[in-house]
């Protein structure tokens, strides 16, 4: 978080060693409030990414990252925020490939 900037975020990091159906690893956020969770867990379901734990966290932390823009879209009245939570995604990997050790 220190690194991209998002000093005036508060944030916990918790470990779990429960398969999560869908995820290696989430964020959850109050935007307001500037608090975050990010969970890592250490069992995968199967089909899950298999990326290394940090760039797992460097994913949730880049969400973190793009929250204000997404805000930003939903205010100005967007009613396509599937679409733009794809793009997000997209600008999410590209950062990673870049900032992250490589998969």
């Amino acid at each position: 978080m220190r690194r991209f900037g998002l000093l005036d975020w508060t944030w916990t990091t918790k470990i779990e060693d429960i398969v999560h159906p869908a995820n290696a690893a989430e964020v959850d956020f109050v935007l307001d409030s500037r608090r975050c969770v990010f969970t890592l867990y250490r069992r995968h379901p199967a089909g899950a990414t298999r990326d290394p734990m940090a760039r797992q966290a460097c994913h949730e932390v880049l969400h973190i990252l793009l929250l204000d823009l997404l805000k930003t879209v939903a205010v100005r009245g967007s009613d396509t925020h599937g679409d733009c939570e794809r793009l997000e995604h997209g600008v999410i990997q590209r950062l990673l490939n870049v900032l992250c050790e490589p998969r």
